[in-house]
């Protein structure tokens, strides 16, 4: 008997050392290409934003995998800053918050979608339960800098709700993570409105909640959602 448990023992010991082992290895990856892909940002090389003088400039498109922007929630820390690559496929995701392709870019009218990892990997949206209404979301690329404000927190969802990146009014942002923390059941959602955009640290655009938005008066943006469009069919984060 003694023997018995002592095997169990050993074992469980050795698998969540190895758990532990690749978790380790996980963080290890994700913080090494964080590094890379936002020296890659400093450099200049990365994309610059499309000025319109009859509109906010709007964000480049990366390659897939590539960085093309820096994204800040104050909510999550002063520290909390991560480079935002293009694509939200698990390899995508390991190197960060994603771009879902198909979905508008930053600054650009309708629904931008960005996903990240809730837990592993660096645990960008750990808290993201935490988000709440009038929270800021800051995308910088180069010297531009669009300022979201979260207008719908956080609400789970069905993993194949899809329709949560379907077109929205005006210049929203909509944020993806799993639910729960430690699994990836379902999913989390999040809401945000383009507010103002920064350009060499000068506010040149105030956009302004509801000034943006091309729907009917007193539509609401949950319910401008439709069926999705194949273009917005992407991969969700696990």
């Amino acid at each position: 008997m003694r023997r018995a448990l002592l095997a169990v023992v050993v074992l469980v010991a050795l698998v969540a050392g190895t758990v532990a082992v690749r978790l380790g290895h996980d963080e290890w990856q994700t913080a090494r290409a964080q590094a890379v892909l936002r020296e890659e940002l400093s450099l200049g090389t990365a994309p610059r934003p499309v000025v319109d003088r009859d509109a906010p400039p709007v964000a480049s498109r990366s390659s897939y995998g590539e960085p093309f922007a820096e994204m800040r929630i104050p909510r999550f820390g002063d520290d909390w800053e991560w480079a935002v690559v293009e694509g939200t496929d698990e390899a995508a995701l390991d190197l960060g918050p994603g771009h879902y392709p198909g979905t508008p870019m930053p600054g650009e009218r309708g629904n931008a979608a960005i996903a990240a990892h809730r837990a592993g990997h660096g645990d960008p949206f750990i808290d993201f339960d935490r988000l709440q209404e009038g929270d800021a979301v800051e995308i910088t690329q180069d010297d531009t800098t669009w300022v979201y404000t979260v207008v719908e927190e956080p609400w789970i969802v069905a993993a194949d709700a899809h329709h949560v990146l379907d077109p929205l009014p005006g210049r929203k942002l909509t944020l993806t993570t799993c639910w729960p923390r430690y699994g990836s059941s379902k999913r989390l959602v999040a809401v945000a409105e383009l507010e103002d955009v920064v350009v060499d640290g000068r506010s040149t655009v105030a956009v302004g909640r509801g000034q943006a938005a091309s729907a009917a008066p007193g539509a609401s943006p949950a319910a401008t959602r439709g069926t999705t469009r194949d273009a917005n069919r992407a991969p969700w984060p696990r």
